[in-house]
């Protein structure tokens, strides 16, 4: 069993920012309980991620097929590599995982 909490993120420590424990909640919408941010533009990592045609295509006919015109991915996920260059240059590639895309219904 694992141990971890879903409140702590010491796992990521470095990657995570941002965390927001008290969000501003919308009328109508569902509660949201916290939020928080990992990597992203403000953070000097060498953090990459590669979308082909093919994957691109592929969701955006799953949106088309949706009153919504948006795409759902349950149980989606990050799978991280970090490399190193022969030069000694470390950087990361980040893949999103999930099952299989499906297309958001009406609310």
């Amino acid at each position: 069993m694992s141990s971890f909490k879903p409140d702590d993120w010491s796992a990521l420590k470095g990657r995570v920012h941002g965390i927001n424990e008290k969000p501003i909640q919308r009328p109508g919408k569902h509660q949201l309980l916290r939020e928080l941010q990992i990597g992203g533009p403000t953070q000097d990592l060498d953090t990459r991620m590669f979308l082909e045609v093919k994957d691109l295509a592929m969701l955006l006919e799953v949106a088309r097929c949706s009153p919504m015109q948006r795409v759902v991915l349950n149980r989606v996920g990050v799978h991280v590599k970090v490399w190193q260059t022969p030069a000694g240059h470390n950087y990361e590639t980040w893949e999103l995982i999930s099952l299989k895309p499906k297309p958001e219904g009406a609310p």
